[in-house]
């Protein structure tokens, strides 16, 4: 399958990426600025699809309200004007915090009903909530999966990262919990 997109004037039509997204990527680009609109579409696939990311929710916002793609804080952005720096770095920052958020919520909330079992309301809720949100990927894998076909499930993903990353934390002030002398 090969999706067709036309451009006027090298701007993206609105559902252009799902498009592409579901055509595996193959696209046939039509009208005027085919150019500007094949390093809109290459940027905009470079986005990571994660719990926390203020600057890219702006972007595909604006996408979506305008058809057209926006550069707020991507690199070619600075590399054009100095002053879109801080915005870059602010971008690089939320998606390590929001690699750093799933990372906790998708390995830690396992391995701390593991590590607390029946003991602990939170890590069986939050055991709940891991299954929840992988069996709610899994229906959507079976169609497709778009960052929204997630929203119900990424605030409970936000939610026990952070309480995942406060147990770790607090495991390692008392030196019991995930690290302590009962861990080995």
């Amino acid at each position: 399958m090969i999706a067709v997109v036309v451009t006027r004037d090298g701007s993206l039509p609105v559902g252009a990426l799902e498009t592409v997204e579901e055509a595996g990527g193959r696209v046939l680009l039509a009208g005027t600025g085919t150019a500007e609109a094949a390093e809109a579409l290459a940027a905009e696939g470079e986005a990571l699809c994660a719990a926390f990311r203020p600057l890219d929710a702006l972007r595909e916002y604006r996408l979506w309200a305008t058809g057209q793609p926006s550069e707020l804080g991507r690199w070619k952005e600075v590399k054009a004007d100095w002053r879109m720096l801080p915005l870059y770095l602010v971008t690089v920052l939320s998606r390590t915090i929001s690699s750093a958020l799933f990372a906790a919520f998708l390995f830690g909330t396992p391995w701390r009903a593991w590590r607390e079992g029946r003991r602990s309301a939170v890590a069986r809720a939050g055991l709940a909530v891991w299954l929840l949100y992988l069996g709610w990927y899994t229906i959507y894998a079976v169609v497709h999966v778009e960052t929204r076909y997630m929203a119900p499930v990424l605030p409970f993903a936000i939610l026990f990262g952070v309480a995942n990353l406060l147990w770790l934390r607090r495991g390692r002030a008392e030196g019991g919990g995930a690290f302590g002398a009962d861990a080995a």
